[in-house]
């Protein structure tokens, strides 16, 4: 449908609603879009903010866009000075897909069996009751750190709050299933609590399943990603950048709509995957990824891989030791901030708080400005405009 009406130039006018409800008792997300036959050089979009003074006048005010703004991809409307700008530096940045692979979650196929919260836990096991209020005791050794239904923060550190059953494990950097001998030798109990849904585990559209397999996760996808080195992991619906760093290979899981999303740093990448988290958290990336996803209740917004991709990565001249002079110093930003915040999850008082949070403030603006430079722009004058 894009690709038919931007190519006709048929656009003559579009009223968009935001997350505003429209229709009583229907959850629906609505734009008013007037088309033309004949041609258009241009269009106009209008952003109704007050429902009920556009039902008085039935009027907003509106943009005007050149018709090849448009085209058969996603349609996103940024302030024109920034489109103008971005084409201007384009030939100093490069996606970010051309730096990172971004990877989902591992996919089990049955995350209410695998992903386990604790009761209680001591050094070689952890305790839990199911529904039925059945009591299992899980060996440690199988077990990995899990996030689940959690909210991410930029640049603080993620705290797992679950284990997750991780069948796998490492032979030269590849996961490998355990087979069914080393499971009854080793993990007993953890085989013992798999064999109570193994009935529920068979009903899976799992491919290859064997009778000696049939504990494996659904699906293979990711699994190498959790076995060793640094990520970026964000949450797909946010309402801002939450892009965090995490090397302690905490496992979520989801497919291509979430909930979180992965990178890790292809190895052609001279720049710190620290240089790549600040660039991600910085306002002028959020400001892409906004204008061009879809929008949900409660002004959530999505992150997914899509709208992440083509962000445009401000490349670094290594060559040239003012660029990185600049690189360093944001990745010394970025790990400064990650480790003030750390003292702040634990600081004794609200005295010490207030000194970290200060710091933090100073910092995070201090790393936003070597940003903007980099970028050539002014975060006052663009937010001013939008």
């Amino acid at each position: 449908m894009r690709e038919l009406l931007s190519a006709n130039s048929n656009v003559k006018k579009i009223l968009h609603f935001g997350t505003h409800q429209v229709f009583e008792n229907r959850s629906t997300y609505t734009c008013i879009l007037v088309l033309s036959k004949q041609g258009h050089e241009e269009f106009q979009i209008g952003f109704v903010q007050d429902w009920n003074q556009f039902l008085f006048n039935h009027d907003t005010e509106c943009l005007t866009y050149p018709a090849a703004y448009i085209s058969g991809q996603p349609w996103s409307f940024l302030p024109q000075n920034i489109v103008a700008h971005l084409e201007e530096i384009s030939q100093s940045c490069v996606s970010l897909s051309t730096l990172v692979d971004i990877f989902v979650g591992v996919q089990t196929s049955a995350d209410q069996i695998y992903i386990i919260h604790a009761d209680r836990e001591d050094e070689n096991f952890i305790y839990s009751h199911d529904r039925q209020g059945r009591e299992f005791q899980i060996e440690k050794g199988i077990l990995r750190k899990s996030i689940y239904d959690t909210q991410l923060v930029s640049y603080e550190k993620i705290e797992a709050n679950s284990y997750i059953i991780f069948p796998y494990k490492s032979v030269n950097g590849r996961p490998v299933l355990y087979s069914l001998a080393e499971m009854t030798e080793n993990f007993p109990h953890a085989l013992a609590y798999l064999n109570c849904f193994k009935d529920k585990l068979n009903e899976r559209n799992m491919p290859g399943r064997t009778t000696e397999n049939w504990f494996a996760f659904g699906r293979s996808q990711s699994l190498r990603r959790f076995l060793s080195g640094e990520h970026l992991v964000w949450p797909v619906l946010s309402t801002s950048s939450n892009y965090v760093y995490d090397n302690d290979m905490v496992v979520f899981t989801g497919g291509g709509n979430g909930p979180f999303y992965g990178i890790e740093k292809k190895a052609t990448s001279q720049e710190s995957i620290f240089y790549i988290q600040a660039i991600l958290n910085h306002w002028l990336m959020e400001l892409l990824v906004k204008s061009r996803a879809s929008t949900f209740r409660g002004d959530y917004y999505s992150h997914g891989k899509q709208f992440i991709a083509t962000l445009p990565i401000y490349k670094i001249d290594f060559e040239n030791p003012t660029e990185a002079a600049k690189h360093q110093q944001i990745v010394d930003m970025v790990q400064n901030i990650m480790q003030l915040k750390e003292q702040l999850a634990s600081a004794p008082n609200a005295a010490r708080r207030t000194v970290l949070e200060h710091s933090i403030t100073a910092i995070n603006a201090e790393l936003n400005s070597a940003i903007d430079e980099l970028y050539q722009v002014e975060s006052q004058e663009v937010e001013e405009q939008v």
